[in-house]
C-alpha cells in the first residue's frame, strides 16, 4: 500500500548510482603556482579620447544652459561636441561657461562660435600697423585677437545679425584710409570694436552702412580725423561720451556713499 506522505515508493528511492566516479579524480585542474598572483580588481580602462573629452564639456555647458526642451538639448550637445573639437583647450570651456553662468543664450555661443571661424579665415582682418609705416601687416597669432567674450560680445552688439554680416568686408578698406593721428588707426580689429560698439548704441544709423567713395576728394582731417563721413570719429566720440558719463557716474556715487560721510 502506497504512503500518502511518501508516495516514492522504497525500491525507486534506494536504486544504487552505478558507474558515479570520485570527481575530485577526473576533474583537470593546472597545478598550483605559488608564486603567481593576479589582482581580481584590475580593470583594463582606456585613457579618454579627445572625442569622448568634447562630448564631457558639451553636456557641462549644455547643463549651464537654459534648455527646457529635450530636442534642443540633444541638438546643442552635438554642436557644442564639434565646437570642443575644434577648440579643445581647457581654456575655451572656461570662458564659455563663465559666459553661460551670466546668462548667455545657447543660440548666441554658436555664433560666436562661427565668427571666430570666419574671423580665423581671414588674414586679413588680423592686420595691425607698426610706428613708421602705413603699410599693414598680418600678426602670426592673429586669430587669437577675438577671444570668446568679444565674439560673443560682438553677436549681441549687432542684434540679430547672421555672424557673416558682423564685420562688414568694406570695413578694412575703410581702416586702410584712416589717417595716423585717429586712435583706431593700429588694429583692424579695434576699428571694428568701435563701430559695432556705435551700431548698438543707435549712434551709427545702418548696421551694415554703404560703402563710402572718397577717392576723388581731398582728404581733411582734424585731430587726425577725416571730418566727412568719418565713421571711426563717431565711434570713438561715443566711446568717449561714455567713458566720461560713467566717470560723472562714480564720482556721483563716492559723494554721496554714507560710508563718505564723517560723522
Amino acid at each position: 500500500m502506497e504512503d500518502f506522505w511518501d508516495p516514492i515508493s522504497p525500491s525507486h528511492a534506494d536504486v544504487d548510482i552505478v558507474g558515479a566516479s570520485n570527481w575530485q579524480t577526473d576533474i583537470l585542474l593546472p597545478d598550483f603556482v605559488p608564486h603567481a598572483a593576479e589582482n581580481p580588481f584590475h580593470l583594463e580602462l582606456r585613457a579618454p579620447s579627445s572625442e569622448d573629452k568634447a562630448g564631457q564639456r558639451a553636456r557641462w555647458l549644455v547643463s549651464l544652459l537654459d534648455l527646457p526642451q529635450l530636442e534642443r538639448r540633444r541638438a546643442f550637445e552635438r554642436r557644442f561636441s564639434e565646437l570642443f573639437a575644434v577648440y579643445p583647450h581647457a581654456a575655451t570651456f572656461s570662458a564659455l561657461a563663465d559666459l553661460a553662468l551670466e546668462g548667455a543664450v545657447a543660440d548666441d555661443l554658436w555664433w560666436a562660435f562661427e565668427l571666430k571661424e570666419i574671423w580665423a579665415s581671414s588674414p586679413s582682418w588680423w592686420s595691425m600697423r607698426r610706428r613708421g609705416s602705413r603699410q599693414p601687416l598680418t600678426p602670426d597669432g592673429g586669430m587669437g585677437m577675438l577671444g570668446w567674450a568679444r565674439s560673443h560680445r560682438f553677436i549681441i552688439d549687432r542684434k540679430g545679425l547672421p555672424p557673416e554680416a558682423i564685420i562688414d568686408p568694406d570695413w578694412f578698406d575703410d581702416w586702410l584710409e584712416l589717417s595716423i593721428g585717429d586712435p583706431l588707426y593700429w588694429r583692424f580689429i579695434d576699428y571694428a570694436e568701435a563701430r559695432i560698439e556705435a551700431f548698438a548704441a543707435g549712434t551709427l544709423d545702418s548696421p551694415v552702412p554703404p560703402r563710402r567713395h572718397i577717392g576723388s576728394r581731398p582728404i581733411v582731417t582734424i585731430d587726425g580725423f577725416d571730418i566727412f563721413n568719418s565713421f571711426s570719429r563717431t565711434a570713438v566720440l561715443y566711446r568717449a561720451e561714455t567713458e566720461s558719463w560713467a566717470l560723472t557716474a562714480a564720482r556721483s556715487e563716492d559723494v554721496l556713499s554714507p560710508n563718505k560721510v564723517r560723522a
